[in-house]
């Protein structure tokens, strides 16, 4: 796989079935990342918190 930024699970997972790897969870790809040395930044969902930080 390219390398690309904020890329997710999903999107690893949807690139490797179209190149015909088949991984069912989404952790297995997670752990494989993470036993390759391999980190990656979570996307935030939603808007932040309107009370900020304390």
């Amino acid at each position: 796989m390219d390398a690309k930024s904020g890329i997710t699970l999903a999107e690893i997972q949807a690139e490797l079935r179209a190149r015909g790897i088949v991984v069912q969870a989404l952790s297995t790809i997670h752990l494989m990342l993470k036993r390759m040395g391999l980190t990656r930044e979570k996307r935030r969902s939603g808007r932040p918190s309107r009370t900020g930080r304390t």
